[in-house]
């Protein structure tokens, strides 16, 4: 029985908390706020600047990376371009000069690689 009033009396505690409160509470006229083109562009003006900045800073690297890989694809095609003829023309005297090596008849298998191999130290030494 103690324990009902006492639990009687905590309920109660509690609620009182509850009536002192004025419900519904009164209304509040909430200022409003209006924002124009003015505001928002004042606003969203350091945004603008910002990814101005970002861009020109992006452009400016990809600038960069392009011309430094456009040099170096430049030089690449003048190296291969300009070694080429002379690679070529080297390589088909080689083989020009082996050809004719190769089929004569008559001839020993080691004079014929003695002089392919002389054929060989000629080319290696006009490199």
């Amino acid at each position: 029985m103690m324990r009902n009033i006492g639990f009687i009396l905590a309920l109660g505690m509690l609620l009182v908390p509850a009536f002192a409160v004025d419900w519904p509470p009164p209304a509040y006229d909430m200022p409003r706020t209006v924002i124009d083109s003015e505001t928002a562009a004042y606003a969203l003006s350091g945004l603008f600047n910002s990814m101005r900045a970002i861009g020109d800073t992006g452009l400016l690297i990809i600038g960069i990376l392009f011309s430094v890989s456009l040099v170096g694809a430049i030089f690449r095609w003048l190296i291969a371009f300009g070694g080429m003829k002379k690679a070529v023309g080297k390589s088909r005297e080689w083989e020009r000069n082996l050809t004719v090596e190769n089929p004569k008849v008559g001839e020993s298998s080691e004079l014929r690689e003695m002089r392919v191999e002389h054929l060989r130290r000629g080319d290696f030494k006009r490199k």
